[in-house]
């Protein structure tokens, strides 16, 4: 069962490294999690043990308020009353529930940026066309998120139609949110997954910004359903020091009906690309390769031109696209041209996905 120390346990980083004032509290209302921020911006300190408590806070009334509107609209995006320590402020947040299944577990509560810096913030961004364009989409929900801090800078209106969440909750509640309505089985693997693919991002530079991140897990929509989304990825801005500051992707409903390949996208978790370099589990190359041995009737290269079988090979090879273009005299982008081709042809979403498909089907 997951238990409200779970999700603290998974959110301790982020509780660390946030730029927001975050809170965490448990059914009853005790307080039972607080950030450096929080403390930091409104006195208490961690020994207050008396005053660590909802109802001191923002007592029975801030408390019903919340209840009421997360009842209504799933969440509290509005202003409460706080008892701070030397003085009452009226702040702007967003609180929501944590659950385990249909129960709840504990809830969230975030003291967020004035009104107007969020307007401002917003109209920043919708001067960039791009955000306008996907804003209108409704195929998926596209966002903008600062991976430093856990904030989300962006995110369409497609996810009010989609799963009936306000965008707000995105934004405000950033990733505190996201991963309160993340699938608890899938919460641990996806984050493994999307924090070695930020490392891999991190060391190999520039050089590597072409390759996306792809992931499937379950979330919460807000008729209390999970539902299974595909999510997809890549850079938008690194720092001065060359880290990633901020991605841009998208997540969409997966056809459950292709269930062979949700199957194949979670092998790739055993292939690597690590330095340009191909390292693949024994075990999995062992069952990749009976497999293979059951498809020869079904060579999925039949369509490739001699040119793009080499270069698969090469590919396969660990050989990386400057390689490959001294070796068989061509140029670079040449070389990019046929990877191209060769992910459209086959049907690759990434390059662990072609590395498997050459060992099942060559």
């Amino acid at each position: 069962m997951f238990t409200l120390k779970d999700y603290i346990s998974r959110m301790k980083d982020l509780l660390v490294h946030s730029l927001d004032k975050v809170l965490i509290a448990n059914p009853e209302g005790k307080i039972v999690s607080i950030n450096d921020q929080f403390l930091f911006s409104t006195g208490f300190e961690r020994k207050d043990k008396d005053k660590q408590h909802l109802n001191y806070l923002i007592g029975h009334s801030g408390r019903k308020k919340i209840e009421t509107a997360i009842k209504k609209s799933n969440a509290f995006i509005s202003e409460l009353d706080f008892n701070f320590s030397k003085e009452k402020k009226t702040l702007p947040v967003i609180a929501f529930n944590i659950y385990s299944g249909d129960l709840i577990i504990g809830q969230v509560i975030i003291i967020t940026d004035s009104p107007q810096e969020n307007i401002q913030l917003q109209n920043n961004l919708f001067h960039n066309s791009i955000l306008r364009a996907m804003n209108t989409r409704s195929d998926a929900v596209w966002f903008v998120t600062n991976i430093q801090n856990g904030k989300n800078s962006f995110t369409s209106a497609s996810v009010k139609e989609i799963y009936g969440w306000d965008p707000e909750c995105f934004n405000l509640g950033g990733w505190f949110f996201f991963f309160s309505i993340a699938h608890p089985d899938d919460f641990e693997y996806m984050f493994k997954t999307h924090g070695e693919w930020i490392l891999m991002k991190n060391k190999l530079g520039l050089l590597y910004d072409h390759v996306e991140f792809n992931n499937t897990f379950r979330i919460r929509n807000t008729k209390n359903e999970f539902v299974k989304i595909e999510t997809e990825s890549n850079v938008l801005e690194r720092d001065e020091s060359g880290k990633i500051k901020s991605i841009f992707g998208s997540f969409r409903l997966v056809d459950m009906s292709n269930v062979e390949y949700l199957n194949a996208e979670k092998k790739d978790s055993s292939i690597k690309i690590i330095d340009g370099k191909t390292y693949i589990e024994l075990d999995y190359l062992k069952q990749l390769r009976e497999q293979r041995a059951d498809n020869t009737t079904n060579n999925k290269f039949k369509d490739l031109s001699s040119r793009e079988l080499e270069i698969l090979e090469l590919i396969v090879d660990e050989f990386s696209s400057e390689e490959i273009a001294q070796k068989i005299n061509i140029s670079i982008h040449t070389v990019n041209l046929h990877r191209k081709q060769l992910m459209k042809k086959l049907e690759a979403k990434n390059l662990a996905g072609l590395i498997r498909i050459y060992y099942t089907s060559k």
